[in-house]
């Protein structure tokens, strides 16, 4: 530990972060404690123990990791947008256009009281033990085995077998008989042992009600979470049809029609389980199964339509794909939404790796499909030509770029979370995260004003007068950004220190320049080109000002561009060829 501490000595840390107490510095402290003791109070960290040494070394590794190509500046739409306030409304740095995180997700009143009176119906027998089972058990889930990669395991356990086995020739027949099928034996053993086995949930009138119990608010509030950042960043939208795929309790229709209120007029709900279809319909008539629903135009089916024709403004599959057996089979059913979306479609899974798997999945399906449709090498079949399918589309949230995620390669998933209420059987008062992965995407090229603005994707760090900023910018990388006032202006160091994990930053990202060289990242002298531009603007304004004295001065665009290089080239003209000084002269 001491030789961990020694290598952040205070001598290494950035001029912002050496010691600066009167205290420890008096004190027969060491120079790494003294250290270790100013910056953690310039952390504010309550606890000096081990826990809080480890998390400031921590964060000192980040410190290498800090973007250097690349820097950011205010978006100029936030003036537009600060600007366009109503009167007497006050701005507030935390709510600029950026921020997509709500507080405390609270579900509707009448959804509770509805759920409370099922659960006292069907009389669920430890209700609130079974549904934290479940929960966890959903949680902890990963993908089911491929068949290509059950193939490859066998073989190499097979192989490590036969290696074992240097006098299987000279048995005799039933020996090797007998032999062979002891290995078989054993491969199968340990296949089995190494693999995980993942079952599809049957979700009869029992599990119906538990899941009802683990999982409709934490649904819902990451829905509603999901479905709001639509709304504020494209407030035009306003979805008249809902399909959900794996609608389970009809969490995503709630949440749709929270959002949209008196604007869905058709909700098309798919679950395979007859009961689970049951039970949603029940939330809607507030447990009477002879109640009108709550909602215009519902209807509840058990397959996904093979047909096209009808399209959609609003997909949602959320918690749905997991349920599937195979790659191929999610594929072909992410392949079916995309082609009866008509506006977005939003697809969520569980904040884990194999969730962010499914949605990463997905992000490469959709891709492919609307680059090929855009290269004209799109495989639609007759009939869906004829119902006028449309592949071609981009990623609307939560990536900021629309190349290869560079998570992929990675261990840590693209999560966020969520703050929600729970019901007050499970717990009376507190507030729960639920940790999710999710992608939007919206049909056509036309991108929305906050496209481009970079990502939150981790908790920011705010230390005094700086902030530290994980994003995902729009160049497709994951960058480290210490932004402060003085160097990035005051109104987008106050939107860093007001925003959260999974908020855009109203950010434009720039090359960084040297303040030794004024350079930029790409070679660019900076002092030198806007010398140019000037000396280009003051020589076109003084022609055109004399334009009557001299009107062919400014006929040859190629003239003027030929001095702006060689100013900037720093070029004499005895070293120009004889064409070139031609070429600077005014045509008389």
């Amino acid at each position: 530990m001491s030789a961990m501490i020694r290598r952040f000595s205070s001598a290494r840390l950035p001029p912002e972060l050496k010691l600066t107490n009167q205290w420890a510095r008096k004190s027969k402290m060491s120079a790494p404690m003294k250290s270790m003791f100013s910056f953690q109070k310039h952390l504010k960290f309550k606890d000096f123990g081990v826990a809080s040494r480890l998390n400031w070394l921590r964060s000192c590794r980040l410190i290498s990791t800090v973007a250097k190509d690349t820097t950011l500046e205010l978006d100029p739409q936030f003036e537009d947008f600060r600007n366009g306030l109503a009167k007497g409304k006050v701005f507030s740095y935390r709510k600029h256009p950026g921020v997509m995180n709500l507080k405390r997700i609270i579900v509707p009143v009448k959804l509770e009281t509805t759920m409370n009176k099922l659960m006292n119906v069907f009389e669920v027998r430890d209700v609130d033990k079974l549904s934290a089972k479940l929960g966890q058990y959903l949680w902890s889930r990963h993908l089911p085995a491929e068949a290509e990669n059950l193939k490859m395991t066998a073989m190499k356990l097979e192989a490590e077998e036969i290696n074992d086995m240097s006098s299987f020739d000279a048995m005799s027949p039933e020996e090797q008989y007998k032999c062979f099928n002891d290995r078989k034996n054993r491969v199968l053993k340990k296949l089995k042992n190494s693999t995980y086995r993942w079952e599809s949930i049957r979700f009869d009138a029992h599990n119906s009600i538990v899941y009802m119990a683990a999982r409709m608010v934490q649904e819902y509030s990451v829905l509603l979470r999901v479905l709001t950042e639509i709304s504020k960043r494209v407030p035009d939208f306003k979805p008249e049809t809902f399909f959900d795929f794996g609608s389970g309790t009809g969490s995503a229709m709630w949440a749709a029609n929270t959002v949209w209120t008196n604007s869905l007029n058709e909700h098309y709900c798919v679950d395979v389980s007859a009961d689970m279809n049951t039970l949603a319909q029940l939330l809607l008539q507030d447990g009477n199964d002879q109640g009108d629903m709550c909602f215009k135009g519902v209807a509840f089916r058990q397959f996904l339509p093979g047909s096209h024709k009808n399209k959609y403004d609003l997909v949602i599959s959320a918690y749905s794909l997991f349920e599937l057996p195979s790659a191929s089979e999610r594929r072909k059913v992410i392949e079916n939404l995309w082609k009866k979306t008509d506006g977005y479609l939003v697809i969520v899974e569980h904040g884990t790796n194999a969730g962010f798997k499914v949605i990463s999945e997905a992000r490469e399906a959709v891709l492919r499909m609307s680059s090929l449709e855009s290269s004209g090498e799109n495989h639609l079949t007759p009939m869906e030509k004829k119902e006028e399918v449309s592949l071609v589309g981009r990623i609307f949230s939560p990536c900021p770029h629309q190349s290869r995620c560079p998570r992929t390669n990675d261990k840590t998933p693209c999560n966020f979370d969520v703050g929600y209420k729970p019901l007050e059987y499970l717990m009376k008062d507190g507030k729960k995260l639920e940790r999710f992965s999710y992608i939007v995407f919206k049909k056509g090229k036309e991108q929305s004003l906050s496209s481009s603005w970079p990502r939150v994707i981790r908790p920011v760090s705010l230390p005094a007068r700086h902030v530290h900023c994980r994003l995902c910018c729009p160049n497709g990388k994951l960058e480290h950004h210490i932004l402060t006032a003085k160097k990035n202006g005051q109104d987008l160091y106050k939107c860093a220190r007001a925003s959260g994990w999974g908020d855009l930053l109203p950010a434009n990202q720039i090359p960084a320049v040297d303040k030794k060289t004024s350079r930029t990242s790409d070679g660019v002298d900076v002092d030198r080109q806007f010398e140019a531009d000037e000396s280009v603007r003051d020589f076109e304004d003084s022609a055109e000002s004399s334009s009557s004295d001299l009107p062919n001065v400014l006929t040859h665009n190629d003239s003027w561009s030929s001095i702006v290089n060689h100013t900037y080239r720093e070029e004499p003209l005895e070293k120009m060829d004889s064409e070139e000084i031609d070429t600077l002269k005014p045509v008389m």
